[in-house]
């Protein structure tokens, strides 16, 4: 009897394990469309996937999830029916723009703390230490006379380095110096270099300010709604690339150095704030190089408890976040431009999408 149990058992187990899809771990890149796979193929229960989507449209606004997409092992698991919709990111904007200057770190230009007066005299009488670390970390002072044309220093709101600030000047500045360091735009430096090898295509666009001193000069914070415009699938692709390290079907486009500097908290959790009331705190001591990050704030907890510890982001105004999960081998996308909610409610997500793995 105790043998014919265990037999029986025994049936179920390869009948159950007949009916799953193997799962492909292997990664693969887009071509001009990507691979779509079940998520059982990929190893998370499909009905639990759909489970925390249901829940996400809950949180969001009428653009509900349209623009979301899961990519697992570099196959699309869950689509939306609008992740081809081509619109501003806003502050996603940053951390492209950080993955742009580490390009012009890797060819010499500059370092990252390299002062900014170096390329724009204007800025030595002021600002003589102010550095892209600073503009990237958000822990610059500066401010400008005219924040909707950022290239005339106004005086100091603070040293730089000693405070955070989220705001958009700094940046934009840094995008400034940087395009007459390298007398390229960065947009240029950033097409070549990434959106080219990685099938970006036409669907995506960086605004700029016009010519300042000779260079264009793109936005860099994403503000003035000057930033970068892509899809959700664009944005995908550069969510893959930054996933694996920097490489793209074996070429290495970014180096992985500064993929793990930028999205490392780059200040302490208890920096003082410019301003006290400021929503930023939700960030301080979880915020790298223009990316979101999943540090351990004040409170002792991480940003998103049950997220991986090395997850990150790309982040912008009215929900539109693109998270980068490594230890899920995954990248998760919302795009919109409907409603602003806590970032902290992606948590509820993520706890559901934990629980959707297969054993």
């Amino acid at each position: 009897m105790h043998f014919q149990t265990f037999f029986f058992a025994f049936l179920v187990t390869l009948s159950t394990i007949s009916r799953l899809q193997p799962v492909h771990a292997e990664t693969v890149f887009p071509g001009k469309t990507w691979e779509q796979a079940s998520p059982e193929s990929q190893g998370l229960d499909a009905e639990k996937v759909e489970a925390a989507m249901a829940h996400l449209k809950s949180l969001v606004g009428p653009d509900g999830i349209s623009q979301t997409l899961i990519i697992r092992h570099g196959r699309i698991i869950w689509q939306g029916e609008h992740t081809d919709s081509w619109h501003n990111v806003f502050s996603c904007t940053k951390s492209i723009s950080s993955m742009t200057v580490g390009l012009l770190i890797e060819e010499g230009i500059l370092e990252l703390d390299t002062p900014l007066s170096e390329f724009v005299p204007a800025l030595k009488a002021q600002y003589p230490e102010l550095s892209a670390r600073h503009c990237l970390s958000l822990t610059s002072g500066y401010q400008a006379e005219d924040r909707s044309y950022p290239f005339t220093p106004a005086p100091p709101l603070f040293k730089d380095g000693e405070k955070m600030r989220y705001g958009g000047e700094a940046l934009n500045m840094m995008s400034h110096a940087l395009s007459q360091a390298s007398g390229t735009p960065l947009s240029e430096t950033f097409e070549t270099r990434i959106a080219k090898p990685i099938g970006l295509g036409r669907k995506w666009d960086w605004g700029d300010y016009g010519r300042v001193e000779g260079v264009k000069v793109n936005n860099t914070s994403g503000s003035d709604f000057k930033g970068v415009h892509t899809s959700a699938q664009n944005l995908a692709r550069i969510g893959l690339l930054l996933l694996n390290d920097g490489s793209w079907e074996g070429k290495q486009l970014l180096s992985k150095a500064w993929i793990d500097q930028a999205t490392t908290p780059q200040s302490p959790a208890d920096i003082p704030l410019h301003d006290e009331k400021g929503w930023y705190k939700t960030i301080q001591g979880a915020y790298g190089l223009g990316f979101w990050v999943n540090g351990i704030r004040a409170d002792g907890k991480r940003l998103w408890p049950d997220a991986p510890a090395q997850t990150y982001a790309l982040q912008g105004n009215l929900n539109n976040i693109c998270f980068v999960i490594p230890e899920w081998d995954m990248v998760f996308i919302r795009l919109g431009t409907d409603k602003v909610i806590p970032n902290e409610k992606y948590n509820q997500i993520f706890s559901l999408l934990k629980k959707a793995f297969i054993p």
